[in-house]
């Protein structure tokens, strides 16, 4: 009898550890960050700080427009909007996973001011001034993208790309997945992970030196209850297969946080016109500030024959 109750004992303080691994999991990747918009002085930011915080000053000082619309799931979401003067073709930057769009595209906000493009940026849920209490990974963000597009598409006619850092890469590819307006154009990628469960798995591992089983199957379990989906509901592999707008994915051979194989995988996946960009030892989302020239050339080329088209459908 004092076995069968040792042995109780032993499965009750493992499962109510299972519990509290699981709890804990979910809300330390999923659950909204007190703030998203500093730039943190040990970060791999810290470098091109000064002339991160310039180029963000520049880009408030043209005094862009908040904006606003309601989610697919009555969220309130945030955005700036920066007109190009008589211009009919339009960036709509998403950022990373506890950024912002004012950190992470930063120094590219010049690029596309001098390319006439406007400029919309997006914070996601559960980032900036949004709504929500929980990160979706993409998956629940790529439906935003939507709510996005059709926002734009209520002020004026415009041709569309979608541009994407880290989890705002991962976002744009996965709504590439469903049908978009036919004025969404293309898309940029840049350094986007494959699924919410990769790269939680992979974040584990190298940084924690923890398994994905069980924690990740017991924090899936918690994400469904609380969240509202899964971890592998849904991929930017799962996207490639239907998408059909021409991508073009960027990633630093430098990045230990989302590895340059699952940009790989999501090239090797898409079944539209695709053009893979890496930039030898730059860092997570760093491509862009490791080399401008040659990210610029390569936007520019990518860019310029998505919008050389003529249709009044699309513009």
């Amino acid at each position: 009898m004092t076995v069968l109750w040792i042995a109780a004992a032993i499965l009750l303080f493992l499962l109510i550890a299972a519990i509290i691994a699981a709890y804990t999991t979910f809300h330390y990747a999923v659950s909204r960050k007190k703030d998203t918009q500093k730039i943190n002085p040990s970060s791999i930011y810290a470098p091109y700080k000064e002339a991160m915080m310039q180029s963000v000053e520049a880009f408030l000082a043209a005094s862009p427009e908040d904006v606003y619309i309601k989610s697919f799931d009555g969220l309130t979401l945030h955005g700036y909007y920066l007109p190009s003067e008589g211009s009919k073709k339009t960036v709509l930057l998403f950022h990373g996973y506890t950024s912002s769009a004012l950190k992470d595209f930063s120094l590219i906000f010049r690029f596309y001011r001098e390319q006439g493009f406007n400029i919309l940026t997006a914070d996601h849920r559960a980032h900036g001034k949004s709504e929500g209490k929980y990160m979706g990974f993409g998956v629940l963000e790529r439906r935003d993208v939507l709510s996005w597009v059709e926002y734009l598409n209520s002020r004026a006619k415009q041709r569309i790309v979608l541009h994407g850092i880290s989890m705002g890469a991962s976002t744009v590819l996965m709504a590439s997945g469903s049908p978009l307006p036919e004025n969404v154009v293309g898309i940029v990628a840049d350094c986007g992970f494959t699924s919410p469960y990769d790269i939680l798995a992979h974040v584990g591992k190298q940084y924690f030196h923890l398994p994905a089983f069980p924690l990740l199957p017991l924090a899936d379990i918690v994400c469904k209850q609380k969240a509202g989906y899964s971890f592998k509901e849904y991929s930017t592999l799962d996207a490639m297969k239907t998408n059909r707008l021409p991508v073009l994915f960027i990633h630093g051979e430098g990045d230990t946080f989302v590895p340059t194989s699952m940009s790989k995988a999501a090239y090797e996946a898409c079944r539209a016109e695709k053009q893979l960009f890496l930039v030898p030892s730059a860092g997570h989302g760093l491509s862009y500030t490791v080399d401008p020239q040659k990210c610029e050339e390569t936007l520019a080329n990518f860019l310029q024959p998505l919008f050389e088209q003529t249709s009044d459908r699309l513009c």
